[in-house]
């Protein structure tokens, strides 16, 4: 038996309002999308925070750095590397920082 145009009608309209349900459950039931992006905004800005505490740290290290410098109190020695059989120094050998 062939099914009339009337009845495959229906079964669209049915697969239809089926699917728009799913859909509405899906984007307006359960959690929300946007209560978790506002959850995140807050661990950025901290992120962010801690960012520029480091920065700040690093700034305060670099002028201490920068005033021994100037005040001449710093003293580098660089030691020659030895020839060794592979070419390479040992570690020994690095130039090292002297005060």
């Amino acid at each position: 038996m062939k099914p009339s145009a009337t009845s495959r009608v229906f079964r669209m309209l049915v697969i239809v309002a089926v699917l728009q349900g799913t859909l509405m459950v899906v984007l307006y039931g359960g959690t929300s999308v946007k209560a978790d992006a506002r959850q995140q905004v807050p661990a950025a800005f901290n992120q962010n925070e801690r960012t520029v505490d480091e920065l700040r740290s690093l700034n305060q290290k670099m002028d201490r750095l920068i005033e021994l410098i100037e005040s001449g109190k710093l003293q580098v020695q660089a030691v020659a590397p030895a020839d060794t059989a592979g070419g390479e120094a040992d570690a020994k050998d690095e130039p090292r920082l002297v005060r």
